[in-house]
């Protein structure tokens, strides 16, 4: 047949030749050649001829010959070529299967249920399982079959037995088989019951001793607490049993009515038994420990646990809430009060101690009250601890469940609803001690303040005077709790770690060393101050202005120093204060002193509403308006200036102070050291208030309408007259600047009058260490006070000290040092008189630490003047220069002297942190700098030449200006003249205005100067020209390297 054109010619030529040619074509062709043969003969494609059995060759034989002509006999050439063409196929198959067997098995093994890699992989892999052989199909079809078959026939034999008479009999026998196996569970369940009824029948004299006995507390302790738990198990297990009998509607039973009573009668003595070990007090903290874990887990038994746990402590919580009502009434107001005065009575006191006695006895009484109930709410918490402990280390041995965790679980009654609805918002760790305490504290903050508001706070007055006793119990309070705490610290955990350890750091009382003694046992560390308003919400003991509180420790490590530590970023530090005054930081004191109106705030906010009201009370009559009586007796003012307080006056006050201050002395006042901080922040705030109206009488502030601001006397205001004697002004200022300081000294003297003197010589450390911290909180006073004094008394008054010296120190550019003047020292002469004058007149009359600031700002006001007044000299001669070396010497002499007469200790050298000492003694340098003597060199080089200087560094850039003047030519105004202004004058605007000021009237001289010189530039007389070049290139110098 005829070739296909997409065929080549060798191919045809490859298929004519002999046999052994044709198997020619390697393996890796042999799909190529099959390939080829297929798209050059349709016809094996076709009829699918790729096998090469004998049906097919004749197939494609006959398919050949009817093709080319069916008349014609088929000739031999065309029978070759067709066994040439079959040969070839033969062949390339042949070598596929060979060579490739995976590509012909892949189809039939991918039937089977296998999976041939595309990769030539020879090992088959088994398809997934959803993916079956046949064979398997097969076999699983079959049981199918089998299967259906054997239902079809069962179905067709229970169609037929299902007669009208053959469902009756199986209905009959399934009612029967079903009251057989309620019979049989019955029996079991009776069985059961006799089982346990007999236990409990053998641990029957546990009741029957109990009443039997005449104290129940004593058969109590006869008790097997291993046997009460047994029968509690018995009697749970009782109960289940009669529940599920009667849950199954059956009629009543004989023997289970028989046996009911006597199980009735166990449960009944097994709660009773239980109930009056849960309220039990007697024996040692480890035996009651142990009858309360016994009791607890009868009560577990029972499934009663979280009801037996919520009620006692809403037992405990009633016993606390009485131990409140019972001091917090009125009529135990009046009571208290009613005693106090008849004991008073009694002693038959003199009229003038008739107060003091009642005021004492008062004191005993209200602390003999808060010390009762401190102790009644002490025992209530105690007993919650104690549960609390108990349930956080007590598990059930079968079942596995921690008591806490079922107690947690269990719903919270109403009578704690309020504590459940603040602890849920900080926290989701259940706590029943914090449950306790957050509703103790809620109830005695209404109690508190329903009392203050009794018939319109008419008792307000006593119930606030109950805060220190109460404040003192609290403390002792949470002491005994620490120590119920800490008592029980050998035992652990279910899960290994110490409870009470971790009490310590995260639990309950934060680990208080609220008894300790020592020192080592005191972590304290520093931490930012709390501001003017005091909040102690944070300290047990010890709270103050400075803002110190205490590391939380746990017990294990107080057996041993703790060093520095570093918490929050910040290293704390050991101080060396060893008091049973302050206690670390807890929750429990923080809740107690309240929030919201809960706990003790409103009484501590009663408390310091009633001691500022004392402490403002002799402020009243301070300051009043100056009225004098004339001869008709009509009042008129008889001054602008108002009152000053006299000694009376300042007696009160300091009376009241140390009464404030005494009611944080236990023996004295009924409370504890650490009020001590808190009473002083009222009496700051007094300070403050009482320097406020002083403020407003003072002589600047009465004369002037806008003479005051925050930074004090704003107003040109003169204090001397003309002739030197004072001014009413500075009469009365003097005497408030003596009231100001004589109340200072109150101040300082304050804490040690409260706090030691009383118990010298008797004196204990802690007694010391309260009056170093209530100094401390004072601190605030007194810098109020000295703030008041200098702003509004010394500054004007060192202000008209400072003109006069001014006004004196202007002199000596009257001629004092010129070439040929034969005066006598200008400082002895002018500076030394007044500075002795100012000492003997004005110094003498003020307290010592206000005439140490007063010359100092004299002696600072006289240097800078002195120097810039010398500055400004011209023309300056060499007997010019000794003169001024020499009254350099006279004037460090004579302010040496003053300082000391106004009481100074220290010396000139470091008034104002040595400034102007070292401005003077650099200044005996400048004058002698002869720069200009080189009159090659240029401006610049005289620039760097004077900056090189040693003693510029101490000069003011003014002073150094001006000091060049004195080599310029006349042409060269001097600062002063260009301003029009006289020389005490400039310098006094030149030492307020400061160095910027005194630059721009430099380079306004500069510029005048280079205006007339172009103008007269003959005419210019003795002077170096270079001068104003220099100032232009030095100033900015200078201003640059000052800031």
């Amino acid at each position: 047949p005829p070739m296909s054109p997409s065929v080549p010619t060798t191919t045809g030529a490859a298929a004519t030749s002999s046999p052994s040619r044709a198997t020619a074509p390697s393996a890796p062709n042999a799909n190529e050649v099959l390939a080829n043969l297929i798209l050059s003969d349709p016809l094996i494609a076709e009829y699918d001829l790729t096998s090469h059995t004998s049906a097919d060759q004749q197939k494609y034989a006959a398919a050949l010959l009817a093709k080319q002509n069916s008349s014609h006999d088929v000739s031999s050439d065309t029978l070759g070529e067709v066994d040439q063409k079959l040969n070839v196929i033969k062949t390339a198959i042949d070598d596929l299967v060979r060579e490739h067997p995976a590509e012909i098995a892949r189809p039939f093994l991918t039937l089977h249920g296998y999976d041939v890699a595309s990769d030539g992989e020879h090992a088959p892999k088994r398809a997934s399982d959803n993916l079956a052989p046949i064979s398997t199909t097969r076999e699983r079809c079959d049981r199918l079959r089998r299967q259906g078959d054997l239902v079809l026939s069962i179905s067709q034999r229970v169609e037929s037995s299902l007669t009208a008479r053959g469902l009756h009999q199986i209905e009959k026998s399934t009612t029967k088989l079903e009251r057989l196996l309620d019979l049989s569970a019955a029996l079991k369940q009776i069985m059961r019951l006799k089982f346990e009824t007999t236990k409990i029948r053998q641990a029957q004299h546990l009741w029957q001793e109990r009443e039997s006995s005449g104290s129940s507390n004593k058969s109590l302790m006869l008790i097997d607490l291993r046997d009460l738990i047994r029968v509690s198990s018995s009697v749970a297990s009782v109960e289940a049993l009669f529940r599920e009998l009667e849950c199954e509607g059956q009629e009543s039973i004989a023997i289970i009515e028989k046996l009911r009573p006597e199980a009735n009668a166990a449960a009944a003595a097994v709660r009773s038994a239980a109930a009056e070990l849960l309220v039990q007090q007697e024996g040692s903290d480890m035996d009651y420990s142990s009858a309360l874990g016994a009791t607890l887990q009868v009560y577990f038994h029972l499934g009663e646990l979280g009801d037996a746990v919520w009620g006692r402590t809403s037992e405990l919580l009633s016993a606390a809430e009485k131990a409140s009502s019972q001091l917090l009434n009125p009529g135990n107001m009046q009571r208290l009060r009613d005693s106090a005065k008849t004991e008073a009575n009694k002693l038959g006191a003199k009229r003038g101690e008739a107060e003091r006695v009642l005021a004492k006895k008062l004191l005993e009484k209200r602390a003999e009250a808060a010390s009762k109930w401190a102790s009644g709410v002490s025992d209530a918490a105690i007993n919650v601890l104690t549960i609390q402990s108990v349930l956080a280390r007590k598990t059930d041995a079968v079942s596995r469940k921690r008591f806490a965790d079922v107690v947690a679980a269990s719903p919270c009654p109403d009578k704690f609803s309020q504590a459940a609805a603040e602890l849920s918002k900080n926290s989701n760790h259940f706590s029943l001690f914090d449950y306790f305490w957050k509703q103790f504290c809620i109830i005695l903050g209404a109690r508190i303040q329903r009392l203050l508001k009794f018939e319109n706070g008419a008792l307000a007055e006593d119930v606030a005077a109950l805060y220190p006793p109460i404040r003192a119990s609290a403390s002792e309070l949470l002491g005994r709790l620490a120590g119920a705490i800490q008592a029980g610290s050998a035992n652990s955990n279910a899960d290994g770690s110490d409870f009470n350890n971790s009490i310590a750091e995260n639990g309950i009382l934060g680990g208080s060393n609220m008894l300790l003694t020592d020192a080592m046992f005191l972590g304290w560390k520093d931490a930012s101050p709390r501001g003017e308003n005091y909040d102690e919400s944070s300290i047990v003991d010890g709270g103050n202005n400075l803002g110190l509180t205490y590391a939380n420790m746990s017990a294990d490590r107080w057996t041993r120093s703790i060093g520095p530590t570093k918490e929050d970023g910040d290293v704390s530090t050991v101080h060396a204060f060893s008091s049973s005054t302050f206690s670390i930081v807890n929750k429990e004191w923080s809740v107690l002193q309240g929030g919201g109106g809960s706990g003790l705030q409103p009484l501590r906010d009663a408390f310091l509403n009633a001691s500022t009201q004392r402490l403002h009370k002799p402020l009243r009559t301070f300051f009043m308006e100056n009225v004098a009586v004339d001869e008709d007796g009509i009042a008129m003012v008889s001054s602008a200036l108002p009152t000053i307080p006299s000694s009376y006056d300042l007696s009160l006050v300091e009376k009241v102070i140390l009464s404030e201050l005494s009611l944080a002395d236990p023996r004295e006042g009924g409370g504890n050291f650490c009020m001590a901080s808190m009473i002083s922040s009222n009496v700051v705030d007094m300070v403050r208030e009482l320097c406020n109206e002083a403020r407003k009488a003072t002589s600047v502030a009465v004369n002037a309408d806008d003479g005051i601001n925050s930074q004090g006397a704003t107003m040109n205001f003169h204090y001397i007259r003309s002739d030197g004697s004072l001014t009413e002004n500075l009469s009365h200022d003097l005497k408030l600047a003596d009231f100001m300081n004589n109340l200072s000294t109150i101040i300082k003297k304050a804490p040690e009058k409260a706090f030691v003197l009383p118990y010298r010589p008797a004196v204990l450390p802690q007694h010391e260490e309260c009056a170093r911290k209530c100094a401390t909180s004072l601190t605030p006073a007194i810098r109020e006070i000295d703030k008041l004094v200098d702003s509004f008394i010394l500054s004007p008054f060192g202000r008209t000290l400072n003109k006069q010296m001014s006004a004196a120190l202007s002199k000596m550019h009257a001629g004092a040092y010129l070439e040929n003047s034969n005066r006598k020292s200008f400082v002895q002469q002018h500076v030394g008189v007044l500075l002795d004058a100012i000492a003997v007149n004005h110094l003498s009359s003020l307290p010592q630490s206000y005439a140490v600031a007063l010359s100092a700002k004299v002696a600072s006001h006289t240097i800078d003047s002195f120097i810039s007044n010398m500055a400004l000299i011209r023309p300056l001669g060499e007997n010019g220069r000794l003169r001024i070396t020499q009254d350099l010497a006279d004037i460090e002499l004579c302010l040496e002297q003053f300082i000391l007469s106004g009481g100074s200790s220290s010396s000139l050298s470091q008034m104002d942190g040595g400034r102007p000492y070292a401005e003077l003694r650099a200044a005996r340098q400048m004058i002698y700098w002869n720069g200009f003597d080189d009159k090659t060199a240029s401006p610049a080089e005289i620039c760097k030449g004077i900056l090189r200087e040693p003693w510029i560094a101490n000069v003011r850039p003014s002073t150094v200006l001006n000091f060049l003047f004195s080599f310029a030519p006349d042409l060269l105004s001097s600062p002063h003249e260009s301003k029009n202004k006289k020389i005490d004058e400039y310098v006094s605007m030149l030492l307020e205005d400061g160095e910027t000021n005194s630059w721009i009237i430099t380079m306004a001289c500069c510029d005048a100067f280079y205006q007339r010189e172009s103008v007269s530039a003959a005419n210019v007389d003795a002077g170096d020209r270079r001068v104003a070049n220099v100032l232009m290139q030095l100033g900015q110098d200078l201003l640059r390297r000052r800031k």
